[in-house]
């Protein structure tokens, strides 16, 4: 029997008396703004299940945005794995975790991902826009798509419509970093450094750890004259670089190790030797 002297939990954005009502989960999921999201359901104490849907949403969308498909595809399958744990159980959840929830079901299901990743993969690995269909209308993707085009056509020296195709992937996506990068490099080549310069700064402030942007920002300081500004950006974007390839390592060997389970066997045999190894080192140095 509840308690008469509990109070009556808040129903769905509403908030104390004197503070401003929170946003909706849905509202947050129609806006594709994971990261206040995830922060939602973790100042409100929402189920720890819903928590970690809403961090591999982030995750994936930090992925795309990234170009680091393999971190998506990662964030995908424990999407995938929290959503079906959530099937599963019979824990109680809020009416706002159901709505969002059900909203996840019918507009955000794996398969429809899986296939808009899939799309980005093939585009990249074949240069092939023809295969970008999925990933232009999944919005998730949508944005990187529609830079992916934008790229291209400023290969073919058609900067105009690259623009263009940078900006309509920033109404997608106004967090898309390397589509505002990527607006800085069309001012670059044009010899307009100054506004370069304020595009890459953007750039920064979307994504302070984007190596890229840092290294541009550098060239735009250089050319304008600031070399001790530039070569300072330049070696930040060095730093970055390294540490992300290394996390980009680290992430494709454990990709590797999950699909082939015999490399598992083979790593642990290895680890054991080594361990071995050092255990009859000891032993003989005695």
């Amino acid at each position: 029997m509840t308690d008469s002297l509990t109070p009556a939990p808040p129903t769905p954005g509403e908030s104390p008396a004197g503070e401003p009502a929170r946003p909706l989960l849905t509202e947050l999921i129609q806006a594709r703004e994971w990261r206040r999201a995830l922060a939602v359901t973790r100042v409100s104490g929402m189920h720890p299940l819903v928590q970690d849907v809403f961090e591999q949403l982030q995750l994936m969308q930090d992925g795309v945005r990234s170009r680091r498909y393999l971190l998506s595809r990662k964030a995908l399958a424990a999407y995938e794995e929290s959503l079906d744990a959530i099937a599963g159980t019979d824990a109680p959840f809020s009416t706002e975790e159901l709505e969002a929830l059900s909203t996840l079901r019918l507009d955000w299901r794996p398969d429809g991902v899986r296939d808009a990743l899939g799309s980005l993969d093939a585009a990249q690995k074949a240069w092939s826009l023809e295969s970008l269909a999925p990933a232009l209308a999944h919005p998730l993707t949508r944005a990187e798509a529609l830079n992916i085009q934008g790229v291209q056509a400023v290969r073919e020296h058609r900067e105009a419509d690259g623009q263009a195709l940078f900006e309509e992937a920033l109404v997608a996506d106004p967090g898309h970093y390397r589509a505002v990068s990527n607006l800085g490099n069309i001012e670059m080549e044009a010899g307009r450094y100054a506004e370069a310069e304020a595009l890459y700064r953007k750039v920064i402030a979307l994504n302070p750890e984007f190596d890229t942007g840092h290294h541009n920002l550098g060239v735009a300081l250089r050319r304008q004259g600031q070399v001790r500004a530039g070569v300072k950006s330049i070696r930040r974007a060095q730093q970055l670089g390294m540490r992300q390839a290394r996390a980009d390592s680290r992430l494709e060997v454990e990709e590797q190790l999950r699909q082939n389970p015999r490399l598992r066997l083979i790593r642990w045999a290895l680890l054991i030797g080594v361990v071995l190894v050092f255990a009859l080192t000891m032993l003989l140095g005695r």
